[in-house]
């Protein structure tokens, strides 16, 4: 995965090590769709979204959401995506839903055709919402471009 040797989650907070996974699972999952690696970036810009999600609510003040803090590392993608729906944070579950089938499709070596722009702009827009994009991919670690 995009954050193997770029960060030590050891030495973060949890809401430090979400917030980075996310970003540096934003910029891996886009050099691997540039690389034709569909598989492989569809899955890391899901788990940016995923790790984006967890943040959120690691830090979040709405009391709508302070019942998601308790069990944040075993609540399910979908549900957290869903709350969060709930919530008036994120928008657009359908779309998540077709991710969350798209993803499903490659994994087990299907390919289905998929616009990849219109996976970045979905997860770039969720991200934005979550307050985590902007920000300066230059302030990020280095990456290895030889790595998977």
């Amino acid at each position: 995965m995009p954050h193997f040797g770029l960060m030590d989650e050891l030495a973060m907070s949890s809401e430090a090590a979400a917030l980075l996974r996310a970003r540096l699972h934003l910029r891996g999952g886009r050099r691997r769709l540039h690389q034709a690696k569909y598989a492989a970036g569809v899955a890391a810009l899901y788990d940016a979204l995923c790790s984006g999600m967890k943040w959120y609510v690691m830090l979040a003040k709405e009391p709508s959401l302070a019942h998601l803090k308790t069990d944040i590392d075993l609540r399910p993608d979908r549900e957290l995506f869903n709350a969060l729906v709930e919530a008036g944070i994120l928008d657009n579950a359908k779309a998540f839903e077709g991710l969350d089938s798209l993803l499903d499709q490659l994994l087990k070596g299907l390919a289905p055709a998929f616009e990849q722009q219109r996976v970045m702009t979905l997860i770039e827009h969720w991200l934005a919402q979550l307050g985590i994009m902007p920000f300066d991919e230059d302030a990020l670690p280095s990456e290895d471009p030889n790595t998977y």
